[in-house]
């Protein structure tokens, strides 16, 4: 507690005989608002703060700025830990603020990262390299993946240093400075989607220019679904109640966020899976992997990238992602219905409404009941949208009740 009776974290050491104690930050929020450190946070700090009073007073043992991997520095704690050798433990036993182990699609996007973007410091000595080496490798993480793939790169180091520490293995972590230069961070969000006066262009380009089906139907799924792309692509048949129009996700689907439970398909969604159903290629995906894919490990299909790129050239408009199909179905779904941000919300899978619609039930409490009462509501909000949506293309005529809406809104098609 803080003289001004703030709960506050701090760290008490000795550098050079001398006793130091340093603020580190706020442990709870004040009347300000401002945010308070957590104890990981906090924790970081203090190492960083010891550190950096010990290499001013202690001349004799001064931490190198850069020391390029295989470099040997004269500290008393050299140890041989390296992301190769550490990574199948630091998945193993990591936690989360919960206390919780990693989930399974966290351990796979992490796996993916290493491969791709760790892979070439696999084996950089951990307890030796400092702050200069990871800021030249993240930068070259950056040109060649992008920002938001460089943040994630540094935060999954950081998150072994940190893990490392845990184990008193090593006493530093290096990511903690590379982040005071504020050259990692999160790119500014994307707020991309298709535009309506657009929507009938891109809807017939779909056909237009996809030839393989897999391709035609993974894209017209997300189109008409806004699903996220994980979960469109890692549909399975058995989730699939082919006669009353929904998808059972299971706790930790990928791609869902941590929903769990009943999601609604409109019937134009249905359609298209039914027939899907009757010609399918795989007992179990809905989009199996194509075959003599070897660069794709997945047994299903991971990516729509090309076909979305082909479409959207077609439809002469500015290339779009499957998260922007998603946004696209949400701005659809403002225009169905308005105000009542709680039924875009049951569109897009999210938690605080689909909890409160009833959604989130366990496969056993799906009841007759259930079926007779709940599912027809929310199968009610799939189709208005859809239906929307589908006007909007042009596969129907446009209702009297669609055109006022634009007409309030100011938009044409």
């Amino acid at each position: 507690m803080s003289p001004k009776l703030k709960a506050v974290w701090y760290v008490r050491f000795k550098a050079n005989g001398k006793e130091i104690r340093t603020t580190l930050g706020l442990a709870a929020q004040d009347g300000d608002v401002r945010l308070a450190l957590s104890y990981e946070e906090a924790k970081e700090r203090a190492v960083s703060s010891v550190l950096a009073a010990r290499s001013d007073t202690v001349e004799a043992s001064p931490i190198p700025e850069a020391a390029p991997p295989g470099n040997t520095t004269d500290r008393a704690l050299i140890s041989g830990d390296s992301l190769a050798t550490v990574w199948a433990s630091f998945l193993e036993n990591r936690r989360t603020k919960k206390g919780a182990p990693l989930a399974a699609a966290t351990r796979a996007d992490y796996a993916k990262v290493y491969h791709y973007a760790l892979a070439p410091v696999k084996d950089w000595p951990l307890n030796e390299t400092r702050v200069a080496a990871w800021v030249d490798f993240f930068t070259s993480v950056r040109e060649k993946h992008g920002q938001s793939k460089a943040l994630y790169a540094s935060n999954i180091v950081s998150a072994v240093y940190t893990y490392l520490m845990s184990l008193d293995r090593i006493d530093y972590n290096p990511i903690t400075k590379v982040r005071l230069g504020r050259q990692f961070i999160a790119p500014t969000p994307r707020d991309t989607h298709i535009e309506t006066a657009n929507l009938r262009a891109f809807w017939t380009g779909i056909g237009r220019t996809l030839k393989r089906r897999d391709s035609r139907d993974a894209v017209r799924l997300l189109f008409m679904s806004g699903l996220r792309l994980n979960a469109a692509l890692g549909m399975r048949w058995d989730q699939i109640d082919l006669a009353k129009g929904f998808l059972y996700v299971e706790p930790g689907t990928e791609g869902w966020k941590g929903f769990s439970g009943v999601f609604p398909l409109s019937d134009y969604v249905m359609d298209m899976l039914r027939v899907r159903y009757v010609s399918r290629k795989s007992r179990e995906w809905v989009f199996p992997k194509r075959a003599g894919d070897e660069e794709d490990a997945s047994p299903h299909m991971t990516r729509v990238g090309d076909s979305l790129a082909k479409v959207c050239e077609s439809a002469c408009i500015e290339r779009v992602t499957a998260h922007d199909l998603r946004r696209t179905l949400a701005t659809v779904g403002n225009l169905a219905f308005g105000a009542d941000h709680s039924k875009v919300a049951v569109l897009l899978g999210h938690n605080w409404a689909t909890t409160e619609k009833g959604m989130t039930v366990s496969r056993g409490a799906i009841t007759a009941r259930y079926i007779q009462t709940e599912l027809p509501t929310l199968r009610a909000i799939a189709n208005e949208a859809a239906r929307t949506l589908m006007e909007l293309v042009g596969e129907l005529p446009v209702s009297d009740e669609t055109a006022a809406k634009l007409r309030r809104a100011g938009l044409t098609i």
